[in-house]
Parts: C-alpha cells; structure tokens; sequence
C-alpha cells in the first residue's frame, strides 16, 4: 500500500497499486483508491506474473532484462527537486526521468513477482517526488518533460499540417518528415506489434519487424543515458506478448 506523504495521495506507477487517501479532516476514515493502470490491465500483469514463473518465453526473456536494469534495483535512493528545468541554463530534468523509471520497474518487479523491497521502493521514489516537486520550467522545452513524464503516448499518421508558433502565432507549415534521430532503438515496439498484429490480426509489418529486432525489449537505462531512452516506459515483451 502506497502511504501519501502530506496529505496527498499518489498513484501507482503500475497497476493495481493501491494508495490510501489521506486528504482532508484529520479525524476523517481513509477511503481507499484502486490505480486504473495508466498501460497496464489487471490480466496483462497477472499474465505476466503467470508466465515468468513457469519460465515461458519471451515473458521470462523480457523479466531478465527488466531484472538487469539498474533503475529496478529496490537500493534505488530517490533524488527528489523542487524545480525540475528542461531546456536552457540549469538542466536538471534526468534527474527526474531516472527516478520515474526507477519507480516504474521497481513497481513492475512487485506486481509480478511479489517482492516488498521493490514495492516499498517504487512508494518511496512517488513519495518523495509529491512532497517536493513544485514547478517544471525551462525554455520551450518545459512542454515536453510536463507532457512526457506525466506519460502520455500519441502516433499520429504523418502529413503535412500547419501550426502556430510564437509570440504572434505565425503561421508555419511542415512539408518533410525529419531525418532527425531516424534509426535510434527506443523501447516502445512491442507495445504496438501485439496491439495491432495480434489483438487486433492486422498487417504490420515494418512494426512487427522492429519488434523483431529489439526482443525482448528493455526500458529506461537500457538505451543510453539522454532522455531520448527514456521517452516510453518499455518492457513490452514482458508485459503484452500474447
């Protein structure tokens, strides 16, 4: 169970974790709060859990690599800020996306294997982070560390679109895909092969390969140190292979 620091109850950085809500009179009872599990149903992790004990592949491959990372260690000391910055003079923000990470996987190593070390951990990183961070700022960059490590995923279709920029909002219009970062690993392939070829039976097949060629698939702190490694969450072999 998550104990919310300050009044403020947290949520899980996995499924199923379940916090106890202390806002409000002291002399209140606690009610209780299930986490609606951001990417992860109750049967995916259950799966999870089911198939890395019997040893079945590649549920157990995707276990080991998340075991490995150094972020899903229960000795992982948080290094909460009251001021995250992303772009500009100062840069602080991996100090963030590290613990992000590192709440997440210890979280995973939990719900699937059971051990309180690494839920305790995961607890203590959110908490630590709830009862300090106060202001994310930057340049314009900022947007993107409140966009991403709040976790969100969006695949939109290329085309050509126009957008607003400035203090006028002019008027721009992008006519090319950029070649910027093309062939970097990230670790979010899985999650789209057994979404669209599996769930759903569609023809995927530059996905599926992808898929293919960076199984079983690691998370943060398997894919360099920037923040480009850390943009999705990973272990998709893990926790949606079906």
């Amino acid at each position: 169970m998550l104990k919310a620091a300050g009044g403020l109850a947290l949520a899980g950085a996995a499924g199923g974790l379940t916090a106890a809500v202390t806002a409000g009179p002291v002399d209140a009872a606690p009610a209780t709060f299930t986490h609606p599990g951001m990417l992860h149903a109750y049967g995916e992790l259950n799966r999870a859990k089911v198939r890395v004990a019997a040893g079945d592949d590649p549920w157990l491959a995707g276990w080991n690599r998340l075991t490995a990372n150094a972020h899903a260690q229960s000795g992982w000391k948080p290094n909460p800020q009251a001021t995250i910055i992303r772009g500009g003079t100062g840069e602080n923000y991996g100090i963030l996306y590290n613990d992000i990470h590192a709440a997440y996987q210890n979280a995973l190593r939990w719900k699937i294997a059971g051990t309180t070390a690494h839920g305790d951990t995961a607890r203590d990183i959110l908490n630590a982070w709830s009862a300090k961070l106060t202001t994310v700022t930057g340049n314009a960059d900022r947007f993107l560390a409140a966009g991403i490590y709040g976790y969100q995923f969006a695949g939109v279709p290329f085309t050509t679109y126009t957008w607003g920029t400035g203090q006028n909002c002019a008027q721009q219009s992008q006519t090319v895909i950029s070649s910027a970062s093309r062939g970097q690993a990230r670790p979010v392939w899985d999650i789209l092969h057994y979404h669209y070829a599996r769930r759903r039976g569609l023809s995927v097949p530059y996905i599926t390969a992808m898929a293919e060629k960076g199984r079983p698939e690691g998370g943060g702190g398997d894919y360099g140190s920037t923040s480009g490694g850390f943009d999705q969450l990973g272990f998709g072999t893990l926790l949606y292979a079906k």
